[in-house]
């Protein structure tokens, strides 16, 4: 069992790890990606981690990646240059026909009806 001591400490060295990678200009999710790789592999650790961290990740710090991912993006600039815009069409186009296409194959393989 794990006390809060050690949660709080497993919690600082993941912030350090994401500070210190937000600092040399690599994002922030990486250093903490890379601290997650370096964690003991025992069973126990893992699910007492799940068990504290996950309700507060999954719900709350996952939406709010999602977001600042978003808000940063900025698709003026393919939108507005030439020589981007046919990839840009040339990738929405093949994702559409590979989602759609396939899952459509997929459903009537099953024996779902059009």
């Amino acid at each position: 069992v794990l006390y809060h001591q050690q949660l709080a400490f497993i919690l600082i060295l993941v912030l350090g790890a994401a500070s210190i990678t937000e600092y040399l200009g690599v994002h922030a999710v990486f250093g903490a990606f890379i601290f997650g790789m370096c964690m003991p592999t025992s069973q126990v650790l893992r699910s007492e981690i799940n068990l504290r961290f996950e309700p507060l990740v999954v719900s709350f710090l996952m939406p709010l990646y999602f977001v600042n991912s978003g808000l940063k993006t900025d698709l003026t600039k393919v939108l507005f240059n030439d020589n981007l815009l046919f990839p840009l069409l040339t990738i929405i186009i093949i994702s559409f026909v590979s989602k759609y296409g396939f899952c459509t194959l997929a459903i009537r393989r099953l024996g779902y009806c059009w």
